[in-house]
């Protein structure tokens, strides 16, 4: 703790306001990362909406034709980091 009381307030705060090393923020400000992180919605509320987007969807006709669309692409496999379908098999090479 000696740390904190051997410094004056600007040199303990700036390393703080100056750039973050965390993973899910580097390069950003601390303090705007912190702004983003508290006032991100609740997972509740997230879920609210997602249902109100489904809901209008339906309403729409839309709904369906997205799962479908959903279903014939390989964005979910991307995101998982695999490009092409076959380093999903398990290929046995003889």
């Amino acid at each position: 703790m000696e740390y904190l009381t051997n410094r004056e307030i600007a040199e303990l705060l700036s390393p703080l306001t100056f750039t973050s090393e965390d993973p899910r923020c580097l390069g950003y400000p601390v303090t705007l990362w912190l702004a983003h992180d508290f006032s991100a919605p609740s997972d509740s509320k997230l879920l609210h909406y997602h249902d109100q987007i489904e809901e209008t969807l339906a309403e729409a006709g839309l709904l369906n034709a997205l799962r479908m669309e959903e279903l014939s692409c390989n964005f979910p496999d991307e995101l998982h980091g695999v490009k092409h379908p076959f380093k999903w098999e398990r290929i046995e090479r003889v």
